[in-house]
């Protein structure tokens, strides 16, 4: 089972803007914030498939205009070694056992 980045969150807000999150940075401010000109009305993390020669993962977009955008991430945001997935989700679960 390919094991992706826990902590990583993509949110779209009602200024047509995509804030990307890593909680394992901050859970105050996202780590990047990207303005679209189009209207978003769908958004689609296409996670990294195990075995492929493509570890990353894909963000798909599609616009009311019926318009398509793949968007190809970066390392940061693929695949990474199942013992760094255990650990963040430990995290996590301690993370949100304080909530």
């Amino acid at each position: 089972m390919v094991q992706n980045q826990t902590f990583v969150i993509y949110v779209k807000d009602s200024a047509n803007n995509i804030h990307i999150w890593d909680l394992n940075e901050s859970d105050i401010f996202p780590i990047y914030s990207v303005p679209f000109q189009k209207n978003i009305t769908c958004l689609k993390l296409c996670p990294s498939v195990e075995g492929s020669e493509n570890s990353n993962a894909f963000l798909v977009l599609a616009t009311d205009d019926g318009s398509l955008y793949m968007h190809h991430l970066n390392t940061d945001h693929g695949q990474q070694p199942k013992s760094t997935y255990e650990e963040h989700v430990k995290t996590f679960l301690n993370y949100v056992s304080r909530l």
